[in-house]
């Protein structure tokens, strides 16, 4: 028996935002970050959605100090450690549905991971023993635009 066709069709998750939700939205994080974030010499992106949609999105503050360029969407960020929650996150709803183990090694992955010992349980604990990335950076071998 074939499916039929309107069967195949992924349905959105969450229902998309009417106008006045996302100006609900938009006006109560404006708000908040008016009255906490903002005040300070705050210095970044700030981005939220809700179901797939970008409610609020500002950026404020300068790439570089010294020159006085105006931040942007385009703009890399080092993110440095605010993904850990959401890169565990993710992980452990893998886990859960069964589409890898803690114990499975990064390799099957990632096969050209020099570190053949390293499980994905180990990164996860911060006891993989990898060496630290900013050496990458200070020794010249990180692209910094990147």
């Amino acid at each position: 028996m074939v499916p039929e066709k309107d069967s195949l069709v992924k349905k959105p998750l969450f229902p998309p935002l009417s106008e006045a939700e996302k100006t609900k939205y938009h006006d109560a994080v404006e708000n908040m970050l008016n009255h906490s974030l903002y005040r300070s010499s705050f210095n970044g992106g700030v981005l939220i959605a809700k179901n797939g949609t970008i409610v609020y999105e500002k950026y404020t503050g300068f790439h570089d100090l010294r020159q006085k360029d105006s931040l942007h969407a385009d703009i890399p960020f080092q993110i440095a450690s605010t993904s850990k929650p959401f890169t565990a996150a993710a992980i452990l709803k893998l886990t859960e549905e069964g589409k890898l183990s803690l114990n499975d090694p990064v390799t099957k992955f990632f096969p050209e991971f020099p570190y053949t010992a390293v499980t994905v349980k180990m990164l996860l604990n911060h006891r993989s023993g990898l060496p630290n990335y900013l050496y990458y950076m200070e020794k010249g071998k990180w692209p910094r635009t990147q």
